[in-house]
């Protein structure tokens, strides 16, 4: 079968339900008459721009909504924080190496309108 087909079968199999891992995929592929190996169902979900989330696959423009993605604010500033000072009408937030846009997000994500990670405001207590 083309590739085209495939392709369109995949992405109704996503339609259909959940799909958690590319060997799941590849089990319902099979069933429906395509035998395909795992390295060109790796290749067919990065051409389809599929992602791998918390829900299995899905489409790489969907979003999931910051609070499915993210650990809490409390949990990443426990864990990724290192120190906090003032610097005129800002707080810097220092934090480990590659963690700052994870804590940013969460942030930016747990504030909502009154404020955000990248605009002066008030942090309120954890």
């Amino acid at each position: 079968m083309s590739k085209t087909a495939r392709h369109k079968a995949i992405l109704n199999l996503l339609e259909e339900g959940r799909v958690g891992s590319q060997d799941s995929l590849q089990q319902k592929l099979k069933r429906k008459g395509f035998d395909v190996g795992q390295a060109t169902l790796s290749r067919d979900l990065r051409e389809l721009k599929l992602v791998k989330g918390p829900e299995g696959y899905r489409g790489g423009g969907e979003s999931l909504g910051a609070e499915s993605v993210l650990p809490s604010v409390i949990h990443l500033v426990r864990q990724f924080v290192v120190e906090v000072r003032p610097a005129q009408n800002l707080l810097v937030v220092k934090t480990t190496v590659g963690s700052a846009q994870p804590v940013a997000a969460a942030i930016d994500a747990r504030a909502g309108p009154r404020w955000s990670a990248h605009s002066p405001a008030t942090i309120p207590c954890w």
